[in-house]
């Protein structure tokens, strides 16, 4: 619990620190653009977490009921599974946040805060690595294998605050965020990932084959809103609703159709099918 407890605190640190030192060595104006994209990052960290919270109590099941050898097995079958679903939606709002971001900003706080684009961008796309595999987090904790993590997090967050200081000192709210990426980058997509693989023994080589494989499924979403984008501009919480619309059908259908397996398929219309039975009957 002590190590639980270092965690949160580290977390206040890493998205919390910046801030500070913008105050300290910037002025209000920079942390002003800093928080608009500091509550956008906050958001996107919390929708893909909320589906890994389901699974913590099969989780722990797993690891008191099964033997080593077949808790492994199940654990990485499931972390491939949850772990592909986690990767869809972050990538449907990241994916979105830099075709539409730029306009969202405008349209909510103005052309001065067009910058709080580029520090969401910096934020959010080193989080996506850990978000798509927040289900170790819970797997560490059943196994009681945190500790490493909370320590690696405090040397991110040290790391960060070090990054932070210098470059804010060229590039001030650009430079705060700059350093948030490469700590995350350094700690949660390198170390992590082989802590990860070596001392929990999850096979994070075969996880990253399968998310990425949906990858491909992505382009016809994108390209629509390119070739939308090019003719139409968007200047109205309206239009930009419209075309937003429009990319998460077509997203969802080139998913639905290209990057999900047949046993995801078949989860999904047994899903929906759920759904509309239970409309019927009320």
């Amino acid at each position: 619990s002590f190590f639980l407890f270092i965690n949160i605190i580290i977390d206040q640190i890493n998205w919390n620190m910046d801030k500070f030192l913008l105050g300290r060595m910037v002025g209000s104006s920079a942390v002003a653009i800093y928080s608009v994209a500091s509550q956008i990052n906050t958001i996107y960290i919390q929708l893909p977490d909320m589906i890994a919270s389901v699974y913590t109590p099969k989780i722990n099941r797993i690891v008191a009921v099964h033997k080593t050898e077949e808790a492994h097995k199940e654990i990485n079958n499931l972390l491939i599974s949850v772990g592909r679903i986690q990767s869809i939606v972050a990538s449907i709002v990241l994916i979105g946040f830099i075709l539409f971001g730029k306009d969202f900003i405008k349209l909510w706080v103005g052309d001065k805060f067009e910058k709080s684009y580029y520090i969401v961008l910096l934020l959010i796309i080193p989080a996506f690595v850990p978000l798509c595999q927040s289900l170790c987090v819970d797997i560490q904790r059943a196994v009681n294998k945190h500790q490493f993590r909370s320590l690696i997090y405090l040397f991110i967050s040290l790391f960060n605050v070090i990054l932070s200081i210098r470059f804010i000192k060229k590039y001030a709210e650009i430079g705060a965020a700059l350093g948030t990426t490469i700590a995350m980058i350094v700690g949660n997509w390198i170390i992590i990932n082989i802590f990860y693989h070596r001392v929990l023994k999850l096979n994070m080589i075969n996880f990253w084959k399968n998310v990425i494989s949906i990858f491909p499924s992505y382009i016809p979403a994108i390209c629509m809103v390119i070739i939308i984008k090019k003719n139409f501009q968007i200047d109205t919480w309206g239009k930009l609703l419209l075309v937003g619309s429009c990319y998460c059908v077509i997203f969802s259908l080139s998913v639905f159709l290209f990057g999900l397996n047949k046993i995801e398929k078949n989860k999904l219309i047994s899903v929906l099918k759920k759904g509309e039975k239970l409309s019927d009957s009320n």
